[in-house]
């Protein structure tokens, strides 16, 4: 296929001359440019040399930007609950994520890490990327863990430069819709942090054992046929992981771990890692991706004032509890839910009117409620440890339960009860 001018390819995919310049020097990526448009990428056997803010690129790739009307039709947004955020430095860098929904229940994420430093990468960087698009679009069913992997490896070899990358397949249950099937694997690629709860803890990935074709790295493969929430993934770079760690990745997977889970693990990460947060200078790309499993039975947000859809959350709380944990173990749960309710209106909103969040989901072995606010937070565990508070309320009716931050400054208190093994006849 014939390269076309910047013009002609401007024509054809709808957009201004200087849009595909600012994309062609690296200045802006090709999904900042176009948004949701599909990449698609020419001569991905013969990748050519560019040269992108005035450095030479041995081999890179052309690449062109298109939506087809025949796939408008195709595209899944998916339906996955998560909550993702996705924090790197700098903006144009050879860290990506990529992200596929081969049906809406299903999700493909890649984070990879093209080796190199900073613009000098971003051609190869887009070329992986729309490979990446390529490939999976091309799939008539979800492919296998293994084929991905050793379809990238194949493309990084025949293409001549270095990719590390983190794969995971994520499918939902279609019986139980707070279940995914969870597959992963990594190599070149700080194998994520896993957490789950409760208790809060990581899931460290295994050695796999059978080789794949091409790839001469260590691989990790972790897997789970039924992961339920609450559950949490966090993605980092090796580039991030040796600034938080003073140098050393080690310790900044640790100071990674305490982080994501203490109190403020909810928080924009911009706050904890921008710069100057740490004393050792970035050296390297630095890219960090949480996502959390945000799946919930009943919700409900309401106005602190508005008692009847508080009343009518509880309501049906306490019947669908009611299958699970005897009566009495139900209404004793009702009154700490009722007195985070309580705490709301007197110490997040100091009285006033605002916003208050209910949310309950059935685990295979607890009931859990969280109630979040965006009042003014800064609970203390003095203020939490008083006998004489509402929280030795809260303490006395549930199996667990913690708070924390959330994102805006307010609070989550998150609730458990443990449920009856038999059930409740």
């Amino acid at each position: 296929m014939l390269r076309l001018s910047q013009s002609e390819l401007a024509k054809e995919v709808g957009c201004s001359q200087g849009t595909i310049s600012q994309v062609e020097a690296g200045k802006v990526t090709p999904s900042e440019a176009m948004g949701s448009r599909i990449l698609k990428v020419l001569r991905e056997d013969e990748p050519v040399a560019v040269r992108v803010s005035n450095v030479p690129i041995h081999r890179a790739v052309e690449f062109q930007f298109r939506m087809p009307k025949q796939e408008r039709s195709s595209d899944h947004p998916g339906s996955l609950p998560f909550t993702t955020s996705i924090w790197q430095q700098p903006r144009l860098t050879g860290d990506f994520v990529h992200m596929y929904h081969p049906s809406k229940d299903s999700l493909i994420l890649v984070a990879g890490d093209v080796v190199g430093r900073g613009r000098a990468v971003m051609p190869l960087t887009q070329f992986t990327i729309g490979w990446l698009t390529g490939f999976l679009q091309s799939q008539i069913d979800t492919p296998r863990l293994e084929d991905i992997v050793g379809a990238l490896s194949k493309m990084a070899v025949r293409a001549g430069f270095e990719l590390g990358v983190f794969i995971l397949i994520l499918v939902r249950s279609p019986s139980d819709r707070g279940v995914v099937s969870y597959e992963a694997a990594s190599f070149g690629f700080p194998p994520p942090l896993l957490l789950l709860d409760p208790p809060l803890r990581t899931s460290e990935s295994s050695q796999l054992q059978e080789p794949i074709p091409l790839t001469d790295k260590q691989i990790h493969v972790t897997r789970y046929s039924k992961l339920e929430g609450p559950w949490r993934l966090v993605i980092a770079s090796d580039g991030l992981l040796a600034r938080f760690g003073y140098g050393d990745e080690a310790e900044g997977k640790k100071r990674l771990y305490e982080w994501q889970s203490s109190s403020r693990r909810d928080i924009d990460p911009s706050s904890v890692l921008r710069y100057p947060q740490t004393r050792y200078q970035r050296a390297d790309d630095e890219l960090f991706v949480r996502m959390m499993w945000n799946y919930w039975n009943i919700k409900t947000v309401s106005p602190t004032t508005d008692t009847d859809s508080i009343r009518q959350f509880c309501d049906k709380v306490i019947d669908e509890a009611s299958r699970f944990v005897q009566f009495d173990a139900v209404l004793g749960f009702g009154r700490a839910v009722l007195e985070a309710i309580n705490n709301v209106r007197r110490h997040a909103y100091l009285g006033k009117p605002g916003d208050i969040m209910l949310r309950f989901r059935k685990e295979s072995e607890y009931l859990r409620i969280e109630v979040e606010d965006n009042g003014r937070g800064g609970i203390t565990k003095s203020m939490m440890d008083k006998h004489e508070s509402g929280f030795a309320i809260i303490r006395q009716y549930t199996t667990r339960w913690d708070i924390r931050d959330n994102s805006t400054g307010g609070s989550i208190i998150s609730m458990v009860l443990s449920i009856t093994p038999e059930g409740v006849e």
